[in-house]
């Protein structure tokens, strides 16, 4: 008979961080799944186009240049675009608002000092249910326009302010 191993749900924010910065060089290059947009799993009639802005600065509030930003929707590659000189950002992309998809942004940044970011535009029913996508991730209202900001950290400062929020409260230490 075999045996399976059941993660402790307590970890996967650990998780989750440990696996973001494990992936996030091969997401920067592009990889073999990551190279070429896919069709959003959303189109059709019903879809509504999105245009994406804001802004990446790090720690001190100097803007990013160059930080990759891309859109995943149930793990599909759908939209990738840069930030400028300024930091500046625009990603447009299609989405159906009736369907039960999970959608995700990367901020990936070219410094090897900074850590990834990610943010969840949407999450779908079973994504929420087996509890996929840590509490520490920022959720964003998901409208026709939206602007998300970024703040990139290094790693001490990522791991600190990850020790200070509120997404790890009664999660057990070990």
């Amino acid at each position: 008979m075999a045996r399976h191993r059941v993660m402790n749900l307590t970890t996967a924010p650990r998780l989750l961080l440990i696996a973001a910065t494990a992936l996030w060089p091969a997401l920067a290059a592009g990889t073999a799944a990551a190279q070429e947009p896919e069709t959003s799993l959303s189109a059709g009639p019903e879809a509504v186009e999105t245009v994406m802005t804001g802004r990446i600065v790090d720690v001190v509030g100097i803007a990013v240049e160059g930080v990759t930003v891309k859109l995943f929707e149930d793990s599909y590659f759908v939209a990738e675009t840069a930030t400028d000189v300024d930091g500046d950002y625009t990603l447009t992309f299609t989405h159906a608002p009736a369907s039960d998809n999970s959608i995700v942004v990367w901020y990936l940044p070219r410094e090897a000092d900074l850590v990834p970011e990610m943010a969840v535009l949407r999450e779908s029913f079973k994504s929420k249910e087996l509890k996929l996508l840590s509490p520490c991730l920022p959720r964003v209202t998901l409208e026709t326009t939206v602007t998300h900001d970024v703040e990139l950290l290094d790693e001490k400062s990522k791991l600190s302010s990850l020790s200070k929020s509120e997404c790890f409260k009664g999660a057990k230490k070990s």
